[in-house]
C-alpha cells in the first residue's frame, strides 16, 4: 500500500483527544470502522439497513447492519453514537486503546470491542 495512503487512513480519525472513539461527519458518504489491530472497514450509508442498541448489565451493545456486513460495538455511553447514526452523521468509529480506557470522560462514548461479520462468513474481531 502506498505509504501516503496508509498514513492518511491512520490519521483521518485522529483528534486532539486520543481517548475519543468516534467522530461526527456531516454529509458523510460512508462510515469508517477501525479495529484495534489496524484493520479499517468502510461501509457506505446507502447500504445501511438498521441498528440495534441495548444494555446488558453495565455494558452496552450497538449492532449496525449494512447490506453485506454487521458491525457490533461493545462499550459504554454508546447512545451518543446512536443519536449521530440516526441522522447519518457518524464519520468514524474505533476501539478505544486499552491504555486510554481508565481515562474515559464521564458521559463520553467508549468502544471497548468491535466485531465485524460478513453476512456469509465468520467473525473478524479486535
Amino acid at each position: 500500500m502506498n505509504t501516503h495512503i496508509a498514513h492518511a487512513i491512520r490519521n483521518s480519525s485522529s483528534c486532539a483527544d486520543p481517548a475519543t472513539c468516534w467522530g461526527p461527519a456531516r454529509s458523510a458518504q460512508c462510515i469508517k470502522f477501525e479495529q484495534a489491530d489496524g484493520t479499517v472497514h468502510l461501509f457506505p450509508f446507502v447500504q445501511f439497513v438498521c441498528a440495534e442498541f441495548r444494555c446488558e448489565n453495565a455494558e452496552e451493545l450497538l449492532r449496525i447492519e449494512f447490506g453485506s456486513h454487521c458491525v457490533e460495538l461493545e462499550g459504554v455511553n454508546l447512545g451518543e453514537i446512536v443519536v449521530a447514526l440516526q441522522v447519518l452523521e457518524v464519520g468514524w468509529v474505533r476501539t478505544l486503546p486499552r491504555k486510554f480506557q481508565p481515562a474515559i470522560h464521564a458521559g463520553c462514548a467508549a468502544v471497548f470491542s468491535m466485531l465485524v461479520k460478513r453476512a456469509d462468513a465468520g467473525l473478524n474481531s479486535a
